[in-house]
């Protein structure tokens, strides 16, 4: 199926998707912090914040590309008005999800600890990269027909 609007198939966006969601999943991953350089007091700075930092880090994993990608793919894959309204009641229910993790972030944050936070931040980047890696595949399979 093509998108008119940007000249590509449904398949090119859901490999580019998949890559990008990868490269998140492996930020998430190696959990280290950004590679431009900063100084001492900067990074004590960052230190902190990335302590109370969640919902910030989170923002663009809800409403970013592989997002938008993924609501694009399930879009042109429903044709029927039903499907459609299916994908836009996900949506909703997401945000309400979301916004519901995202009041009781700090509770979390506070039972769970660094340590926890961490964890579960590397668990969902390889649950994330999985998710990528099958988004791939799936754009490479539709592109060649496989």
């Amino acid at each position: 199926m093509d998108i008119q609007v940007f000249g590509s198939t449904i398949d090119a966006f859901a490999i580019a998707g998949g890559i990008l969601l990868f490269k998140m999943a492996l930020e998430m991953l190696s959990g280290n912090l950004s590679t431009v350089k900063i100084s001492h007091e900067e990074e004590e700075e960052v230190v902190t914040l990335s302590e109370i930092a969640i919902i910030p880090l989170a923002i663009p994993l809800i409403s970013g590309p592989g997002s938008i990608t993924t609501v694009m793919i399930h879009m042109a894959k429903n044709v029927s008005y039903l499907g459609k309204a299916a994908v836009v009641f996900a949506i909703l229910m997401t945000s309400f999800l979301v916004y519901l993790v995202l009041r009781s972030a700090e509770k979390v944050q506070q039972r769970l600890g660094r340590v926890g936070i961490r964890l579960i931040t590397r668990m969902m980047g390889l649950i994330l990269a999985s998710m990528a890696v099958q988004l791939v595949i799936n754009g490479i399979k539709g592109a060649f027909g496989l």
